[in-house]
């Protein structure tokens, strides 16, 4: 539990940062999948 301490001592940017680059990255898988699924949504 020490690392969570460290990480909120310096005011949460380091873990926010990771939640959003996980975010953005399982955000590009989905849409990777929905495109395959689905080839007919090219409108995007």
């Amino acid at each position: 539990m020490d690392i969570i301490e460290y990480l909120l001592g310096k005011g949460g940017f380091a873990l926010l940062g990771l939640v959003v680059i996980v975010v953005l990255l399982y955000n590009k898988i989905k849409a990777r999948r929905e495109f395959r699924v689905s080839p007919k949504k090219k409108n995007k």
